[in-house]
C-alpha cells in the first residue's frame, strides 16, 4: 500500500512538469516554492509544495528518481525511502535557512538576495534517497565495486542534471545526501533490511 503512495508522488511530479512544460502561467513557481521569507511569514505548507516542482531538465531527473526510489522500496520499503526523503528535503532546508538567518544576523546585505530567492526542487529528495540507497546496497552484501560504480553514475548523473554552481542549493545537496546516509543507520540499526521490508 505505501509503495503507491511513492509512485502517486513521482506521478504527481510529473503532471505538474507536464503543465509546466505545456503552459507555464498555469503554475506559478512562487506560489509552490518555498524561501526564508515564506517560512518566516508563516507559509509553512510551500516546504511541502516545493518538494514537488522540478527545477531543470525534468525528464532525466524524473527518471533517476524513480530509479533510485524503486531500489529504495524494493531493498527497505517505502517507509524508509519516505523518512528518507522527508529527512532530505525538510531537513536541508532547515540546515540551509539556519545558515541563512545567521549570515542575515551578521550581515543583512549579503543574505538579502536569497531571502526571496524561490527554493523548490525534487533535487533535495533524489540526493537524500541516493545516499540511502548506497547505504542499503552496501548492507545488502552488493560487491564493493558495485556500490563503487553505483556511487560514481548517481553522483554523476545528479551533478551533471543538477549542477554545481556554488550556489546555496549545493549546499542542501549535500545536506540532504548525509541526512539520507543517516536514514539506514537510524531506521535500520542493526543492518538487516528484510525486518522493515514493508
Amino acid at each position: 500500500m505505501r509503495d503507491t503512495t511513492v509512485a502517486l508522488w513521482l506521478a504527481s511530479v510529473a503532471v505538474i512538469a507536464i503543465v509546466r512544460a505545456v503552459d507555464p502561467s498555469r503554475v506559478s513557481v512562487h506560489a509552490l516554492a518555498c524561501s526564508p521569507d515564506a517560512m518566516a511569514t508563516g507559509r509553512v505548507w510551500t516546504l511541502v509544495t516545493s518538494g514537488f516542482i522540478i527545477a531543470g531538465p525534468p525528464i532525466p531527473q524524473l527518471l533517476m528518481t524513480g530509479i533510485v526510489a524503486l531500489l529504495v522500496v524494493q531493498l527497505a520499503g517505502a517507509g524508509t525511502w519516505w523518512l528518507s526523503a522527508i529527512v532530505g528535503h525538510f531537513g536541508a532546508t532547515f540546515v540551509a535557512y539556519a545558515g541563512i538567518a545567521a549570515i542575515y544576523g551578521v550581515d543583512r546585505a549579503s543574505a538579502e538576495g536569497v531571502i526571496h530567492a524561490p527554493d523548490y526542487g525534487i533535487s533535495a529528495v533524489w540526493a537524500a534517497t541516493t545516499g540511502t540507497l548506497l547505504v542499503l546496497l552496501h548492507r545488502a552484501g552488493a560487491h564493493p565495486r558495485l556500490t563503487a560504480a553505483c556511487t560514481i553514475a548517481l553522483l554523476g548523473a545528479f551533478v551533471a542534471l543538477v549542477g554545481i554552481d556554488g550556489e546555496l542549493a549545493d549546499v542542501e545537496h549535500l545536506v540532504a545526501f548525509v541526512f539520507g546516509l543517516a536514514v539506514v543507520a537510524v531506521r535500520l540499526p542493526s543492518g538487516k533490511l528484510s525486518t522493515v521490508a514493508a
